[in-house]
């Protein structure tokens, strides 16, 4: 048997020992095996809903002919599943009562009045109207606390229905969910409720009849947008994969361990066996990409046929041979 015939038996072998253990270990070739087609897989599911899903992250990047013409929701509450624990107040009411004149001050009350009045009574907790004199107590108040305060009225000092003069302030943080998804729209969801709960307030004051307004917006038409899609499989692709091929790494190391533990390296080097076989023999069995077939359909031969016949066993075998 020249050298190449014995490092391929050797290999035979070895590879025959691999694919044993990897049976052996079932559940945990299969998670070698599916971990990786998994991440594949979820990558490729996101990068197929960047790339198609006109509802998905990327809606306003894709082409529009007709808007499609959408009415507002009600005045924005905190909410938990918006934005947890740290909102406070739905709304703030800033007007320095001090300097105005009384007509001024019960005129900014009416208003405010008839906006609660707009909020159905289960939800009027719910606003937890905030008030403030001074505008600049007010920005404190959301240094302190960026997003205790979703909306805030600011009134002129004197003001009245004669000109009315009101700013709307409110937070242009995005609110989600789930990490980017189901978002909330701040100049949809908050600024434009709030401010036609205010010209409504105003209006049926000034009227002093109930009024109704019916607000609606609908987007501008667009061509494709491509360069602003989002491209989350190629961002994340390097992570993906990383992710998937690590478990397979830790698995491999420490079979590997138990291997140098149990010293079956050096007794098969010991009794011949080249390195060369070993490592082969393991490339074949952990690459994902080759499935390696069976080694060899006749009985794996023992060990110690490996190993070239010891002079003094030649010896042994000949004189009872002759004898």
């Amino acid at each position: 048997m020249n050298t190449f015939q014995l490092l391929w038996l050797q290999f035979l072998i070895l590879l025959k020992k691999n694919l044993y253990v990897q049976k052996r270990n079932l559940l945990i070739t299969i998670l070698q095996v599916f971990i990786p087609l998994l991440f594949g897989f979820l990558l490729f599911i996101v990068s197929v809903q960047d790339k198609y899903d006109t509802e998905g992250y990327n809606k306003a990047t894709f082409e529009l002919r007709n808007g499609v013409t959408e009415g507002l929701p009600p005045m924005a509450l905190c909410e938990t599943r918006w934005w947890g624990d740290a909102c406070t107040s739905g709304l703030a009411i800033v007007h320095n009562s001090d300097e105005a004149s009384a007509e001024a001050t019960a005129t900014v009350a009416k208003i405010v009045a008839k906006i609660i009045a707009q909020v159905a009574p289960a939800d009027v907790d719910r606003l937890n109207i905030t008030y403030f004199k001074e505008g600049q107590d007010f920005n404190d108040e959301l240094v302190r606390l960026p997003t205790s305060i979703l909306a805030a009225l600011h009134f002129a000092t004197n003001f009245t229905l004669d000109e009315p003069t009101y700013t709307v302030q409110f937070n242009e943080t995005r609110a989600c969910e789930y990490g980017a998804v189901f978002c909330n729209t701040p100049w949809r969801d908050v600024q434009l409720p709030i401010q036609m709960a205010m010209d409504k307030a105003i209006i049926e004051e000034q009227t002093g009849k109930e009024a109704t307004i019916d607000m609606t917006f609908a987007q501008f038409p667009h061509p494709d947008q491509p360069n602003l899609q989002r491209d989350a499989a190629r961002d994340n692709s390097v992570n993906f994969i990383l992710i998937g091929v690590l478990g397979n790494f830790i698995v491999q190391c420490v079979q590997l361990v138990q291997e140098k533990e149990l010293k079956l390296k050096l007794i098969l080097r010991m009794m011949g066996t080249r390195d060369t076989a070993m490592w082969f023999s393991w490339w074949c069995v952990a690459t994902p990409e080759r499935r390696p077939r069976p080694a060899a359909r006749r009985p794996c031969p023992h060990p110690r046929a490996l190993l070239p016949p010891h002079p003094a066993r030649r010896r042994r075998c000949a004189g009872s041979s002759s004898s």
